[in-house]
């Protein structure tokens, strides 16, 4: 028996605890892994194990390769089966192997195969007398070969696994499949106390399940923390739609208006000349103007002083003017 070889994102993968996973008997095996698959992309590390059948010793090598996505899944899709001769002009069917032979030879050829080979009623597999007793059909899947795959085949494909929690899976694949996903001894870091723990029977509130949060991180969101923003306490497991609502409160919030100086990229503040706390700083007077007649009076001397005399700064354009 050959080894199986089994992959996965957690160190020192097992034959019930992985991701991926060839059992096949054949001496040759690949694992093919897109790279859109979720738990690949969201991972750094893949961990590759080899695990022999039997106690008997076992050699092997490893390749990793990298392939272009698209053209493997086309590859894969679109499968064309050519067959040799077949429908050509001086070509006969063989009623027992199916090949297509000369005319001229198909007398001696169909008297050779009828003597020496059979044909398969449930596959088509064309073998020697004699050989169909190593022939075998799965009778649980379509799974056909060679008689020594049946044993393998049977204990791994077909035998009830169970698992330390009390379920029990109808085969190896199906138990690392629940090993991975909804087995309650499963370690997970909680995403609110980044803790290893285990991640318990799936959660019983609607709003969690959305969430994708199990036992443990139902249990442990339900505490309360106080929101930088709005100082409001809210539910660790409802933070992230908290802070939606605050982005989305700051999205729709109107820009609010700037200073009428223009050359000034300040916000207005509350005065009546509707100019920031910088620019309305020279024009402000404790003295009590309800009218603001004071306040005009300052503009007005403030404008006139800058068209006569200019601010004194040596970019300002407004030069000392002499009047006769």
């Amino acid at each position: 028996m050959t080894s199986d070889l089994i992959v996965s994102t957690v160190r020192n993968p097992t034959v019930d605890a992985h991701l991926w996973s060839n059992f096949e008997t054949a001496s040759k095996k690949n694992i093919f892994i897109p790279a859109t698959n979720s738990e690949y992309a969201t991972s750094n590390e893949l961990a590759i194990g080899v695990h022999g059948f039997s106690d008997e010793p076992a050699s092997y090598e490893l390749e990793i390769t990298s392939s272009d996505q698209s053209s493997k899944s086309n590859n894969s899709e679109i499968t064309i089966t050519n067959v040799v001769n077949e429908n050509s002009p001086g070509y006969a069917k063989c009623d027992n192997c199916g090949s297509w032979i000369p005319e001229r030879t198909i007398a001696l050829h169909s008297n050779f195969c009828q003597r020496n080979n059979i044909k398969c009623n449930l596959c088509g597999k064309v073998m020697l007398k004699g050989e169909e007793q190593k022939h075998w059909h799965c009778t649980y899947c379509n799974k056909f070969g060679d008689y020594l795959e049946k044993e393998k085949h049977i204990l791994i494909f077909h035998t009830s696994r169970p698992c330390s929690c009390g379920f029990e899976a109808e085969s190896l694949p199906g138990l690392a499949q629940h090993k991975r996903t909804t087995c309650p001894e499963k370690l997970i870091t909680c995403r609110f106390c980044y803790n290893l723990v285990k991640q318990g029977s799936p959660s019983t509130n609607q709003h969690d399940l959305l969430e994708g949060l199990t036992a443990h991180e139902s249990y442990c969101g339900g505490r309360t923390t106080t929101c930088v923003k709005c100082h409001q306490p809210v539910v660790l497991k409802n933070i992230a739609t908290h802070n939606m609502m605050h982005e989305i409160e700051k999205q729709n919030r109107k820009l609010p208006p700037l200073c009428r100086n223009k050359n000034c990229v300040r916000i207005a503040a509350d005065n009546v000349l509707k100019l920031c706390a910088t620019c309305f700083g020279p024009f402000w007077s404790p003295t009590a103007d309800p009218e603001k007649k004071m306040l005009y009076t300052r503009v007005a001397r403030k404008y006139h002083s800058q068209l006569t005399t200019g601010c004194g700064q040596s970019w300002c354009k407004n030069l000392v003017r002499y009047f006769i």
